[in-house]
């Protein structure tokens, strides 16, 4: 018996830990990865591994560059939203 394919939302519920989610609230706020990486309290470094990590997990491509710097997509753009919501969410509580 083959398992069905997992959706993107499955995926998302599975893998997303919550320093991503933090870190993708943070660039919500942030002009920059670098002043992100800092409000999450995470070094630059480590933020770019953890988007990257995330968008492979999710099979899709959340930024893209632009020069030096990240640009996100529109399903990166909207999961940003969703993390700066789910993050004031759990604040709130």
């Amino acid at each position: 018996m083959s398992k069905k394919p997992k959706s993107g939302a499955q995926t998302l519920r599975r893998r997303a830990r919550l320093r991503q989610l933090e870190l993708l609230a943070a660039l919500e706020r942030a002009p920059t990865l670098s002043a992100a990486a800092r409000e999450a309290r995470l070094s630059q470094p480590a933020a770019s591994k953890l988007l990257g990590a995330l968008s492979d997990d999710l099979a899709i491509d959340l930024f893209e560059k632009a020069g030096r710097s990240l640009r996100p997509t529109a399903a990166g753009q909207a999961l940003i939203r969703h993390a700066a919501n789910l993050i004031g969410n759990l604040d709130r509580a």
